[in-house]
């Protein structure tokens, strides 16, 4: 586990400077720069140059990148391009919002998906095990913002039960968070319990089927001690790999979920940084997304040494 630790704690400066050179090269594909933005349709070539040496958008991109890198290495992730607000702090203001949601997505993932696919592997072929597996199936197809609109369409327009939109900070008042957060992370992890439950369906189906499963039947241990003591925790190995994909899954669609319900996180700050061509705050916002996918391997990674001894020797 150790191992595990610092051979991914080595890795994720590398991760990190890898993918800043990526995202920043990328955002100069797009035409146009933040110097129209600011401009405006109206504004002619000279204004528009000016305003480019202005923020430094005339040098060469390897200048420029480089002079981000040196900031970033001391903290400083640089300032928006378009209201000179501090990227650190507008990362901080809402990248909590999207973590909760995300969060509150993983665990509607788990709470369905993991007991409906035990359920299905402790009977298989049976009619539950038929159900489980065609309702996972239909429920995989699902996009998530599709399922955002039909949710606020049945229970907040017409059972007016939840908001439809709008976010409830948990330090504020936790009662109005869970509100806010509810519908969102129903929608975001619907599909995610889907493929959870298929696989754990099929893992729960081969370990219920192996040989020291079935030497225990024949030893007379009852029948709810081996799926405690045995079968859950040798079945849970693939269903966590999965969950580790499927949470880098969500992080990305949580950024489509918070514009359904008009969420303040990520999503609609690297939406506005992308059409302003505001590439500070852009790759400042998708560094942090880029951050919490590499920690989220690392959990992962640990959580699965911890239920395999040999994962720990590899």
């Amino acid at each position: 586990m150790r191992k595990v630790l610092a051979e991914r704690l080595v890795s994720l400066p590398l991760v990190v400077l890898a993918m800043s050179a990526v995202i920043f090269g990328i955002t100069y594909l797009v035409p146009g720069d933040a110097a129209e933005s600011v401009a405006g349709v109206q504004a002619d070539a000279a204004q528009v140059a000016r305003l480019r040496q202005e923020m430094g958008l005339d040098a060469p991109l390897p200048s420029q990148y480089l002079s981000w890198l040196l900031d970033a290495v001391r903290g400083d992730l640089g300032r928006s391009l378009i209201d000179g607000a501090p990227v650190a702090g507008t990362i901080a203001d809402r990248l909590p919002v999207t973590l909760s949601l995300t969060v509150a997505g993983a665990v509607v993932a788990c709470l369905l998906g993991v007991p409906v696919g035990v359920m299905a592997g402790l009977r298989p072929r049976t009619l539950w095990d038929r159900a489980a597996t065609t309702g996972a199936s239909i429920g995989v197809a699902f996009p998530a913002f599709w399922l955002g609109l039909i949710l606020v369409a049945i229970f907040s327009l017409r059972l007016g039960w939840l908001p439809a939109i709008g976010y409830v900070p948990i330090d504020a008042d936790p009662a109005g968070w869970l509100g806010s957060i509810i519908l969102p992370a129903v929608a975001l992890g619907l599909t995610p319990a889907a493929a959870l439950a298929r696989q754990m369906r099929n893992s729960m189906a081969e370990v219920m089927g192996s040989d020291y499963v079935r030497t225990a039947h024949a030893k007379g241990m009852p029948r709810a001690q081996i799926v405690r003591r045995h079968a859950l925790r040798n079945a849970a190995g693939p269903v966590v790999t999965q969950l580790g994909f499927w949470v880098a899954i969500m992080l990305g669609t949580s950024l489509i979920v918070e514009q359904v319900f008009s969420l303040p996180g990520i999503g609609g700050a690297m939406s506005n940084a992308i059409m302003q061509h505001d590439v500070p705050l852009l790759v400042g916002l998708a560094l942090a997304l880029v951050v919490i996918v590499v920690l989220v391997n690392l959990v992962v990674d640990l959580f699965l040494s911890a239920l395999n001894p040999k994962t720990r020797q590899a």
